[in-house]
Order: C-alpha cells, then sequence, then structure tokens
C-alpha cells in the first residue's frame, strides 16, 4: 500500500460500493440467475416472471451485467455472465443467500447505524430493533432461513481446506460445538471413516440439521445432541470442533463457552478453534478488518480478534493454546486443550 499512488478516483470506488451491493442483491433477490439457468431472456420477460417494472429492472440488469454477473445482448436479452452462475439456487457454490442476506433490509439497515454503533458500542441491529441479534432472528422466520443458509454455505465452502490443514485420523469421536448443520463435521468424517460425530446445537437448530441432505453421507456415524454451549458440552469428544462460534460474543461471553468447555472436556481430547485472525501485515485478500466491522454492526459485541488476543482470552480460562495451523482460506485452526 506504502508504494500505491491514490487519486480521487479511489475514494469514489470505496464510497460507492453500495451501489454495486444493492445492484447485485435486486438481481439476486428476484431469482433473476435462476430464471436464466435454461436460456437467455429480454428484460420485459424477466419483469414478467418476476412482477417488476421492465425499464427499471433492464436498468439494474444492465449494469450489473458491466460487472460480470450478466451478457447483455441485442433486443435488451440477457444470459448469465460467469459471476452469475454462483446466483443460482443450485449452484453447488452459490452465494445466492449471501448477497441477499447483505442486501436484506435488518442487516443494511443495521450497516446504516454503523456511526451510532461507534457512538454508542451497540450493534445497529440492536439500535434498530431492540433487540440482539439472535433474539430478533428468533422472530424473523424468513431472516433467519436467509441467515443460516447463509452460514452453512460459507461452512461448506471453507470445510474441505480446514479439514486438509488439520486431519484427523483413527477411531475417534468428533463433536461439532455450535455446528449448524453439520457441514465441517461432514467434512471430517467423510476424509476419515472410522470416526464417529456429535452435532451438538440448539433443539430448533438441530431440528434443522436432521433433514440436511449435506449430512446424507455420514449418516449412522453421527449423533445429534441438544443443549447450549454456555451451560454444558457432551464430554465424550475426543476431537471438539468449534468454528467461528467466539467472533460472535464479547470477551464476557466467549469467556463464559470457554469455561464450559474447560469443565466440559477431558483432558485428553483437543479442541480446535477455527476463527480468522487478524494478522499485523493485511494481505491485498485479507479482509479481517472489515470483517470485524461486521460483527460491530450486527452482532452483540462480536469481533475479529488477533493472536494476542486469543492467547489472553485462553488463558484466563485456563486452557492452553498449543499451535495455530493457517489454511488455504481466511481461517486458522488453534489447536487448544484443558
Amino acid at each position: 500500500m506504502e508504494n500505491k499512488q491514490f487519486t480521487p478516483t479511489d475514494v469514489i470506488t470505496h464510497i460507492c460500493g453500495y451501489w454495486t451491493t444493492q445492484a447485485v442483491y435486486v438481481v439476486s433477490r428476484l431469482g433473476v440467475c435462476d430464471h436464466l439457468k435454461e436460456s437467455p431472456k429480454t428484460a420485459g420477460q424477466l419483469a414478467k416472471l418476476t412482477n417488476t417494472n421492465p425499464e427499471a429492472l433492464y436498468r439494474v440488469m444492465r449494469a450489473v451485467a458491466s460487472i460480470g454477473y450478466l451478457i447483455e445482448a441485442d433486443g435488451r436479452k440477457f444470459s448469465l455472465g460467469p459471476l452469475g452462475e454462483f446466483l443460482k439456487s443450485d449452484h453447488p457454490a452459490t452465494m445466492r443467500s449471501f448477497v441477499n442476506m447483505h442486501g436484506d433490509s435488518w442487516h443494511w439497515d443495521a450497516w446504516g447505524k454503523l456511526l451510532d454503533s461507534v457512538k454508542t458500542g451497540k450493534s445497529g441491529v440492536e439500535i434498530n430493533s431492540g433487540m440482539e441479534l439472535f433474539e430478533f432472528l428468533k422472530r424473523e422466520p424468513e431472516n433467519t432461513q436467509t441467515f443460516s443458509d447463509t452460514m452453512s454455505n460459507l461452512s461448506r465452502r471453507v470445510a474441505p481446506v480446514i479439514a486438509d490443514a488439520y486431519p484427523i485420523a483413527g477411531d475417534v469421536t468428533i463433536v461439532d460445538v455450535g455446528g449448524a448443520t453439520g457441514a465441517l463435521l461432514a467434512e471430517f468424517l467423510n476424509k476419515n471413516t472410522k470416526a464417529k460425530g456429535v452435532l451438538f446445537d440448539l433443539p430448533e437448530v438441530i431440528a434443522v440439521a436432521k433433514t440436511s441432505p449435506g449430512l446424507s453421507s455420514v449418516k449412522g456415524r453421527i449423533r445429534f445432541e441438544e443443549g447450549s454451549f454456555f451451560e454444558k458440552i457432551p464430554s465424550e469428544g475426543d476431537i471438539y470442533l468449534m468454528k467461528y462460534i467466539l467472533h460472535d460474543r464479547d470477551d464476557s461471553r466467549a469467556s463464559k463457552i470457554l469455561g464450559t468447555l474447560r469443565t466440559s472436556v477431558p483432558k485428553s481430547s483437543k479442541i480446535l478453534i477455527v476463527e480468522q485472525l487478524i494478522q499485523k501485515d493485511p494481505g491485498p485478500e485479507d479482509r479481517s478488518r472489515f470483517v470485524d466491522l461486521e460483527m460491530l454492526a450486527v452482532t452483540p459485541g462480536g469481533r475479529e480478534r488477533t493472536e494476542q488476543d486469543f492467547r489472553n482470552l485462553l488463558d484466563a480460562a485456563g486452557l492452553s493454546l498449543n499451535k495455530i495451523v493457517p489454511t488455504k482460506s481466511p481461517f486458522f485452526v488453534l489447536e487448544v486443550t484443558v
């Protein structure tokens, strides 16, 4: 960054990023790319399918075509561009729910309160709704589904590289703490056919996980257990996974979760905490500092942390950080023992 020559255009690029966010969101939320899977269509045809204004829809589609989501031909006819493939609902690496969540009003409005968050320390969700994130989502089924789908899709994307970075062998029991629909657990079990798994989460989450197609490959090797990681965690594991749990919470709540781990987990077991780390010298693809702002805007005190932040949390909880394993993703695996 030190040698880069900046111009006012760089400021325009940064400050107008929301133009792109909302334009791509409109195309995603309307399901335009699903409608284009089979064949190209005109803006007029798509307007009828999406119950929108033909001229307004055309203008949005023309804009996102300029950045690779769609391809415009003569007669205002559109087909899928390379990025548009990722907005199809059935694409193996779909990003549609991710785009939808970031453009939906509850999330969008939370970021609109970032200045107020800086002044008060409260999240934008709490400022707007009077509720913390997870309480808010419980009362918003559609938003909860989009949030859950987003987290599941992101987990499926990074699970293979996490499992590759920290291979688990042998006849072991792997407990996924707060594992949602079990994408990471399934990846570890698929790589080690001798292992068994326990998926541990809140009752409403487990109810969804039991019907998840992502667990079909490990059927019969996984047990579901309901509960809260603030209270008690299954004690029969050899390996404990905890991916992206601590970053949603402030230090006080994160410490409470770690305290539950310390009292529940056998001393012979290993705890694998999977999180991003804020690096001293961020590379060009390092978004951890802005993910940290996402935590400020949306979660009840959540934050991304440095290695030293984690060491402080773990030391205070009576846990030992043995090593940190990088992955071919933004995540690191922190190997911890009691």
